[in-house]
């Protein structure tokens, strides 16, 4: 786990086991560090005048949704009715 070449010999000891403890504490952390988490990737659907308004979709690995923000209801019942239309045509057997 440590590389003796790293470590001078020629130094008091307890010079000796500071170096030693900080190189342990180093590599301790690199192998007890977590691994980043993939981000979310967020795409614009519509722009609109709104800065509140919008319409994107998110996509992180194999999960992807959509999210949609003070839209009328009648375009969310459309919207609904579509995904349903899809997944209907893909899906069913």
């Amino acid at each position: 786990m440590v590389e003796q070449e790293r470590l001078p010999s020629d130094v008091a000891a307890e010079t000796y086991k500071a170096a030693l403890m900080r190189i342990y504490r180093q590599q301790a952390e690199a192998l007890m560090a977590k691994p980043k988490k993939a981000k979310a990737i967020s795409k614009p659907l519509w722009h609109f005048d709104d800065k509140d308004t919008f319409a994107r979709r998110k996509q992180k690995d194999r999960t992807v949704s959509f999210e949609f923000s003070r839209l009328p209801k009648t375009v969310i019942k459309e919207l609904d009715a579509a995904v349903e239309a899809v997944l209907k045509k893909h899906l069913q057997p």
